[in-house]
């Protein structure tokens, strides 16, 4: 099993060894080799490969039991219970640290790209389906809440017909 780790400035692989806290040769848990696949399973994306040692890890620690000789005794559960509240804390991380979130529909730039797509398919419904474009139309007055379109408005805004205002 190699390890190297020179700082977490030192390259993709000592930036996960720094993010797991796996920085002491003594106590490693994960080989270098073992994190360039993972490096590479994740696009060179060294938060999310440092999650998947994180599993990896607490994977290969809960098939070993604590071990006690006399008054000698290894927890491997205290170690991998470590492990466990570093991927819980990786996670955090990668939620307040990630990318800006993106609301589709809502950018006015975005819009008008998907506007000029010859490739796009038209909407069936818009909103201006329903409105009546006649000259000839009712046109539309507010009584409180709804609306009626029964009573044609003279110029003056009554509905006596005569266009007087009264």
């Amino acid at each position: 099993m190699t390890f190297s780790y020179t700082g977490a400035a030192s390259g993709p692989v000592g930036a996960v060894r720094f993010a797991i806290g796996d920085t002491i040769e003594a106590t490693s848990r994960i080989s270098d080799e073992d994190i360039a696949y993972l490096l590479e399973q994740t696009n060179g994306n060294v938060r999310q490969a440092a999650r998947l040692a994180c599993e990896n890890i607490i994977a290969s620690l809960s098939g070993l039991c604590d071990q006690s000789v006399g008054s000698v005794s290894k927890s491997f559960s205290q170690i991998r219970d470590g492990y466990k509240a570093t991927l819980v804390m990786l996670k955090s991380r990668t939620s307040y640290l990630g990318g800006k979130p993106f609301v589709g529909g809502v950018s006015r730039m975005a819009n008008a790209i998907d506007a000029r797509n010859p490739d796009r398919v038209r909407p069936q419904f818009t909103t201006q389906m329903l409105r009546d474009r006649r000259r000839d139309a009712p046109e539309y007055r507010r009584h409180g809440l709804g609306v009626t379109f029964d009573e044609r408005l003279d110029a003056d805004g009554t509905t006596d017909g005569d266009g007087d205002g009264r």
